[in-house]
């Protein structure tokens, strides 16, 4: 590829960098959410850091330095493999600007080779992150040789590029087969969910092999499923023999097979390329047909919810994005109800162990997983364009926004209240947690709507070129995650640490009403962000 193919990926990641819109922009808003995601990103990476580097010294200090690499790499590798399947509809194909890009004197080829290292140098931070994190829990228990520091830098770069290929060749295939269809978003959601939701039933899986709460067996048996798994996801075998045992070859199997992979995938999608967006930009007018038929008459927050829910089904980013909680929570759900927690942890933990007095978990974890991103923190920012279409209507804000409110509640509440049901079924909670749970679930989503409501509406952001900066990436989503996944997790940690002592109502009951002064501060922030844009 020569270098002027590069100009492509140069001017993305100029025009998407937040360092360049401290840097050059006058927007004062626009500054502000620029700092607000570099602040987010950087709390999320010492974090992530952290957590990684203690698990990396862990290991390697009970005696499972080797299964160190490995682990970093399925990390690298399955994160990437999910991630890059989530956002190649958005990234690879169907972009807003592929007509202008199509026009430039560049090559199919290089468009789309672009398109892929634009979403690979995206991911890199996050990468670069979990690998270092490792290697540095892994240097200070272990001090290896100086050569590994260099080997296991730059051959993480490439850990992530085969399993990115897989994502991006099933993302492509997924399209081919569905780009022909009416009902073809539906498809494409549908067929995503399959590959996803089983990635994160990994850490089920784990438990399965790890029943004990002793640290040395746990470790062992993690190791012991690290090293049976790592043969079936490519590059990660070559990555910890080229650090483990200095392997020449696994390091040029690694680098060479991935660029290999990279030149053959992207010139047979390049072959296809054009017609899969031609058929993703004309499928809907080919199998649109006029008839005559009632329309109901809504209101206008009625309106704005039912248009919610066309925009969420519209998009498959979007609906993965948001709806990945939701799904994994019913999931869940579906099978609570025949498994009996309260003999399973009897008979784990001894007669004594009542789960029932745990009942307070139940809720929190529900919602730990619904309240991880609500439609309303990115629904504002996703008006784009047509945003002029909102103030150009005789429609107060408020109005849109309790529109958007309603539709995330809908989507929300019904499903949290029969995951509290399911869950109190499946460790035999009394009565009184039901009622508890079921007000707690109600509370925390309502909560979690009028928060996302707040943040989206606070930092909108309408000149998006790929409504992926929005959905993962915007400031509002990320201000929104941070503080409530973190309270929430101080909470549950909090209602198992007060249940060992006394009951966990206690924490319930605290929680409504937190949950509901903050409903109400937001609620009023909401207000005042609407009065504001008339």
């Amino acid at each position: 590829m020569r270098s002027t193919n590069f100009l492509l990926l140069k001017t993305m990641l100029r025009s998407t960098s937040s360092i360049n819109i401290i840097r050059y922009s006058h927007d004062k808003k626009a500054r502000g959410r620029a700092w607000g995601m570099l602040i987010g990103t950087a709390f999320i990476d010492v974090f992530v850091f952290a957590m990684g580097a203690l698990i990396a010294f862990g290991f390697s200090f009970l005696g499972h330095a080797e299964e160190v690499p490995l682990l970093a790499a399925m990390l690298i590798a399955l994160m990437s493999l999910v991630f890059t399947f989530m956002k190649t509809n958005e990234f690879l194909f169907g972009f807003r600007e592929y007509d202008m890009i199509m026009a430039m004197p560049f090559s199919v080829k290089s468009v789309v080779a672009n398109r892929f290292l634009f979403m690979y140098m995206k991911d890199l931070p996050w990468n670069m992150v979990i690998t270092l994190s490792m290697l540095t829990g892994y240097a200070i228990a272990v001090k290896p040789a100086a050569w590994v520091y260099p080997v296991w830098i730059i051959l993480s770069l490439f850990v992530a590029i085969m399993p990115m290929l897989i994502a991006a060749a099933l993302g492509a295939a997924t399209l081919r087969i569905t780009s022909g269809f009416r009902h073809k978003k539906a498809l494409q959601i549908i067929l995503t969910f399959i590959v996803v939701i089983p990635c994160f039933f990994i850490q089920y899986i784990v438990q399965y092999f790890v029943r004990t709460d002793k640290m040395d067996v746990v470790v062992d048996k993690s190791a012991a499923f690290v090293n049976s798994s790592a043969r079936y996801v490519p590059g990660v075998s070559w990555f910890a023999d080229s650090v483990n045992k200095g392997s020449i070859s696994s390091m040029l199997l690694l680098v060479g097979v991935s660029l290999l992979l990279f030149e053959g995938l992207f010139l047979i999608i390049s072959r296809s390329y054009r017609m899969i967006n031609s058929r993703i930009a004309t499928s809907q007018i080919k199998h649109h047909k006029v008839s005559q038929k009632e329309y109901k008459v809504r209101t206008i927050v009625g309106s704005v919810a039912f248009k919610e829910w066309k925009r969420l089904t519209g998009s498959t980013a979007y609906a993965v994005n948001m709806g990945l909680g939701e799904v994994f929570v019913l999931l869940v759900s579906l099978v609570l109800p025949f498994v009996n927690a309260y003999k399973l942890t009897s008979g784990a933990f001894g007669e004594n162990f009542d789960i029932r007095n745990f009942s307070a978990i139940v809720p929190l974890a529900v919602y730990f997983m619904l309240g991880m991103a609500p439609t309303t923190a990115c629904s504002p920012s996703l008006e784009g364009k047509n945003y002029w279409i909102i103030k150009s209507l005789p429609v107060d804000m408020l109005s849109v926004y309790k529109g958007k409110m309603l539709f995330n509640i809908l989507l929300t509440v019904p499903l949290g209240i029969f995951s509290v049901l399911a869950g109190c079924f499946s460790i035999r909670a009394h009565a009184l947690d039901y009622l508890l749970n079921i007000v707690m679930i109600v509370c925390a989503c309502f909560f979690s709507t009028v928060y996302g409501m707040l943040c989206g509406a606070r930092f909108m952001r309408l000149d998006w070129e790929n409504e992926i900066e929005v959905i993962k990436q915007g400031t509002a989503i990320t201000l929104y995650l941070l503080p409530n996944m973190l309270f929430t997790s101080i909470l549950m940690g909090l209602a198992i640490f007060i249940s060992y002592f006394a009951n966990g109502r206690i924490v319930v009951l605290a929680a409504i009403a937190i949950y509901l002064i903050l409903t109400f501060v937001c609620y009023l922030g909401v207000k005042g962000v609407a009065k504001s844009r008339g």
